[in-house]
């Protein structure tokens, strides 16, 4: 088996959250894995970000980093693709942090870049102040079938190999809420292998665009599955 020590491209989406972004940016920015890179996002923000970044970029550790209006997740999701040279990418939001320094080696041990497209991992979630590490029961291998009901594997978990992008496309820029479900379900009938690790990957904190919208997110979410 082909194992070797692929690059990572970490995307950073953001939009007036100059308060969350420090917390994010550290955990990314103290990652021990030797072939990361950054790239941050900003939708435009009028916060304060651009500066920020302009200060910033040095002490993160980060590659890449744009301030310009887009036209939501999906559109900045796909700026960072484009900017991107990693092997797999990973997405995180603003207000997330990657759990321990070690998250990415952990990750990327043993993994057969010829074969394995996705590789996931789990989160942590934080309701309300109520920790949850989710998926509960995660276990190899993966059964696509679980698509069908849920986003059975969670985004902030998945590292995906760019060859992905190059077979099924970028995220759907009509989509506001669920891009990231659509994308996985546009792969259905040819799935590619997904190599499942138990190593909770990050800390993902409820809320962003859909937090207020729970009608709106549902309601795509079924226009996804009858696509």
């Amino acid at each position: 088996m082909p194992f070797s020590q692929p690059s990572v491209s970490v995307i950073l989406p953001c939009f007036e959250s100059l308060t969350d972004l420090e917390k994010t940016l550290e955990s990314i920015a103290c990652q021990d894995y030797p072939k990361l890179e950054l790239i941050v996002i900003d939708g435009g923000s009028r916060d304060g970000t651009k500066r920020f970044l302009q200060e910033s970029a040095e002490k993160y550790k980060i590659d890449y980093w744009v301030s310009e209006p887009d036209t939501g997740i999906s559109d900045a999701f796909n700026k960072g693709v484009r900017a991107s040279t990693g092997d797999y990418l990973y997405f995180i939001g603003a207000g997330d942090a990657l759990c321990a320094k070690t998250v990415v080696t952990q990750m990327m041990e043993e993994v057969d870049t010829t074969q394995d497209t996705i590789i996931a991992g789990r989160v942590c979630r934080f309701i309300k102040d109520k920790q949850v590490t989710w998926p509960k029961d995660f276990s190899a291998p993966f059964d696509v079938k679980k698509l069908l009901y849920s986003m059975a594997i969670p985004h902030q978990g998945l590292f995906m190999h760019r060859r992905y992008f190059d077979t099924y496309g970028l995220f759907d820029c009509g989509l506001r809420y669920a891009m990231d479900y659509e994308l996985l379900l546009r792969a259905w009938h040819t799935f590619p292998r997904v190599k499942v690790k138990s190593v909770v990957v990050a800390e993902w904190v409820a809320g962003g665009i859909g937090a207020d919208n729970t009608v709106a997110v549902y309601q795509e979410y079924l226009k996804i599955k009858a696509m």
